[in-house]
């Protein structure tokens, strides 16, 4: 279920990509690189929530994190692209979402609205409270 989100998450953004610029702005890639910053915003929240709750001391201007922090991004943008993009599976996501409901997308559109500001609540949110 959380890959069918995933994929719906991406077929959105994919389908608004071509939409308004078309084929040769790559949608394909952009929807791609949206849904990766938003994983890894959310990936980025967990320690940062741990350290805003506990004064921790998770995250560090250390290069060891910084590796880290390159390497999970290493490893989410692979999964994603040959989950989404590879052998050009965006084109059968986006035949599978095309039949929708109105109903089901109404649903579907509030639930992606709900995650988007959640991502970015929950990130800037714990951040800001780091820098108390």
């Amino acid at each position: 279920m959380l890959i069918e989100a995933y994929k719906y998450l991406y077929y959105r953004v994919y389908a608004w990509n071509l939409r308004v610029w078309g084929e040769s702005d790559v949608p394909q890639f952009n929807a791609l690189f949206f849904v990766i910053i938003l994983a890894l915003l959310n990936l980025m929240s967990i320690p940062t929530a741990i350290d805003a709750f506990t004064g921790g001391h998770l995250i560090k201007d250390s290069g060891r994190n910084k590796l880290i922090l390159a390497g999970v991004g290493l490893v989410i943008s692979l999964i994603s692209y040959f989950l989404l993009v590879h052998d050009r599976k965006y084109k059968e996501i986006a035949k599978a979402f095309s039949v929708e409901t109105p109903v089901q997308k109404r649903r579907r559109l509030i639930a992606i609205w709900l995650y988007l500001i959640g991502t970015f609540t929950a990130f800037f949110g714990f951040l800001s409270m780091l820098n108390r």
